[in-house]
Parts: structure tokens; C-alpha cells; sequence
């Protein structure tokens, strides 16, 4: 294999990526500003039925300012489309309360972007 090939190969990797999808996608602005506010800074776990709701009203609030791109469905639908992405993962607390986290992919993709939005 040429070393372009080479290297193209690994590029084309790179970018299958769930943090590369996620920060490819059209809705990217959107779904990236969501994980800001529920998550904020920690990303504690939030508790299942929480972050559905927080979805929600996040997302009435987005389309609010005239944003169109958003996405649709439930806050439980629009959760379990970030779970296959691989954004988020769903497991138990200590106390054995469902819970949602933010994967590593998703931790990284808000990190570059918020590395690139400083001023």
C-alpha cells in the first residue's frame, strides 16, 4: 500500500470515530450545547428520567431562539439515538438508580470544542 493510501486509511478511521461523528453531524451544534447544560463541567451521572425531561425542555428552548436543525422525538428517543452513537451510556448508580454518563467520545468532543470557542 502507497503511504498516501496509508494515510488516507487512517484518516477514514479517525473520522468513523463516535467522537468525529458527533462533531460531523448537522445537529452537532445543538446536541453539544444539550451535554454543556446537563452536564455541565463534572459530568455527574444524571438520573434517566431527568435527562429525558432536561432534553426536552433544553430542546423547546433551542428551537425557541429559530434554531431549525434540531433533533426530534422524545427526550427518551433522542437518548437512546446518543446511546447508539455512543455518546452516552445508561447504567446503575450506587444506589441502583438508572443513570445516564457522557462516554469518553462525547467527553472528548466537548473538550475540542471548547478548546476552539476560547477566546
Amino acid at each position: 500500500m502507497s503511504e498516501i493510501a496509508g494515510e488516507l486509511a487512517r484518516v477514514k478511521g479517525a473520522f468513523s470515530q463516535p467522537t468525529l461523528t458527533l462533531l460531523h453531524q448537522r445537529q452537532a451544534p445543538v446536541v453539544i450545547t444539550i451535554f454543556r447544560a446537563a452536564f455541565g463541567r463534572n459530568n455527574r451521572p444524571i438520573p434517566t428520567a431527568r435527562l429525558h425531561t432536561q432534553v426536552e425542555e433544553h430542546l423547546a428552548a433551542v428551537r425557541a431562539t429559530g434554531e431549525t436543525d434540531v433533533p426530534s422525538g422524545t427526550g427518551r428517543d433522542i437518548c437512546q439515538r446518543w446511546m447508539r452513537g455512543q455518546w452516552l451510556v445508561r447504567s446503575l448508580d450506587e444506589s441502583g438508580q438508572e443513570v445516564y454518563t457522557l462516554t469518553s467520545h462525547a467527553q472528548q468532543a466537548l473538550e475540542l470544542v471548547k478548546t476552539l470557542s476560547r477566546d
